[in-house]
């Protein structure tokens, strides 16, 4: 079965089944029940003499079920869920769209997780994978007002930046300071053990940061997202919009006096 939807709708069936036969059974035993304590026993053998016929229902019902579920999907998100995803996505009209390996539904980044048999999005690990659920998530996701801290997000930037510069910042009373590469500042601020800040969340950052220009930090220094002096060679940081064009960031400088 070459998509994950397809198989989880056949085992719905499955369990949609099993789950008719022991609330048949149950239904059964209860009446039984009813009729043993009200003393119906015109009734009661019939009821009874019911009971065997819905238990093989059920233990039917229920071998449909075991062994049930072979469907690879470690290999499905190593190759074919991404295009199952962008699909459902497409038919529920959410922007959806991949590059680079990764899925952009702006502001939220999706990566997949094979081996965990779960996908991220965002920072959030997510088991229920099933494609019109998440897309149903995403879509709710996206729908909810913007709730990113850019203020937070730049006084982040500005300690790593104060920290990579030292002396040639402090000396700065008035105007520019010197260029960041944002790559080195990303690498300051990742350097605890088991930080899970990728490279690509990192940039998503940065765009919703540049778009709010008038921001300041603490001590009232403004930011410039530059680097026209450190463009040539380097790694830049690399993000899309949500019409998916390409935003590169290569370095910070922070001004004070203006």
């Amino acid at each position: 079965m070459s998509s994950l939807e397809a198989a989880l709708e056949e085992l719905d069936g499955k369990v949609k089944n099993a789950e008719a036969a022991a609330n048949a059974l149950a239904n059964a035993i209860k009446r039984a029940g009813a009729m043993s304590k009200s003393g119906n026993v015109a009734q009661l053998e019939r009821q009874l003499s019911a009971l065997p016929d819905l238990q093989r229902a059920v233990t039917d019902a229920v071998g449909d079920l075991d062994g049930g579920w072979t469907f690879g999907t470690r290999e499905h998100l190593e190759s074919g869920y991404a295009a199952e995803l962008l699909a459902a996505a497409q038919a529920a009209g959410l922007s959806l769209f991949e590059k680079d390996g990764r899925l952009f539904a702006f502001p939220y980044i999706v990566r997949l997780l094979p081996g965990d048999g779960a996908i991220r999005i965002g920072p959030a690990t997510e088991r229920a994978i099933r494609p019109k659920v998440v897309i149903e998530k995403l879509k709710a996701l996206v729908g909810k007002p913007h709730r990113t801290n850019e203020s937070r997000f730049l006084d982040l930037l500005y300690k790593a930046y104060q920290r990579l510069t030292g002396n040639d910042w402090k000396r700065v009373e008035s105007g520019s300071g010197p260029e960041v590469r944002l790559s080195d500042i990303h690498e300051v601020i990742t350097l605890l053990p088991g930080a899970d800040y990728s490279p690509e969340e990192f940039g998503k950052d940065l765009l919703l940061l540049d778009r709010q220009s008038d921001l300041k930090t603490r001590d009232g220094a403004s930011f410039i997202l530059g680097g026209s002096s450190l463009g040539r060679g380097g790694k830049k940081i690399v993000i899309y919009d949500e019409v998916g064009n390409t935003r590169e960031f290569i370095a910070i400088q922070f001004t004070r006096g203006n």
